[in-house]
């Protein structure tokens, strides 16, 4: 038996470059006690709770039931030395390495769930200012139907827009 909160283990990034941006493909092992992972695409997936934006007189924020995968991209500044990067303020975009991700069990059935849960984005090199050889991490947590967040998880250290290309050696 599990717990109602979505728990999230083994933690799997792997990355395409493909020119002008990488193909980011996560993998996460997952369980959960009442099956309630994943959201439709009818429009009572964009209705509270799930709407964007919190909007109150005094608060315009994402809403964090919104998006179902949330990840944070940490960027290498130095010698082992990691950066956040925030969407928010470096794109004016603040959901962009979160997204949505389809029912895992039928909508109606309710009953504890565990399985591989995969998710891929897209990451375009200019969106970023992303530098050759970039090394990296993410860390990640999933959301379910009731709004529960589960434990946040970190990948191992990646490299992203990796220049695999070598030159040929001089006569």
């Amino acid at each position: 038996e599990y717990d109602n909160t979505p728990n999230i283990t083994n933690f799997i990034v792997e990355t395409t470059n493909l020119g002008s941006s990488d193909e980011v493909l996560f993998s996460i092992r997952f369980e959960d006690g009442d099956g309630d992972l994943g959201l439709g695409t009818d429009s009572i997936y964009f209705r509270a709770p799930y709407q964007k934006f919190i909007e109150t007189p005094t608060d315009t924020s994402l809403n964090p039931c919104h998006y179902n995968f949330q990840a944070k991209l940490f960027l290498e500044t130095g010698l082992n030395s990691f950066t956040f990067f925030d969407p928010e303020e470096e794109l004016n975009d603040v959901g962009a390495l979160s997204g949505r991700f389809g029912f895992l069990f039928d909508e109606d059935e309710k009953g504890p769930i565990d399985g591989l849960l995969t998710y891929e984005l897209q990451l375009f090199h200019s969106f970023i200012d992303l530098q050759p050889n970039t090394r990296a991490f993410f860390s990640v947590v999933i959301v379910d139907r009731a709004c529960n967040v589960s434990n946040e998880i970190f990948s191992d250290t990646i490299v992203l827009n990796e220049n695999n290309f070598t030159l040929p050696s001089l006569p």
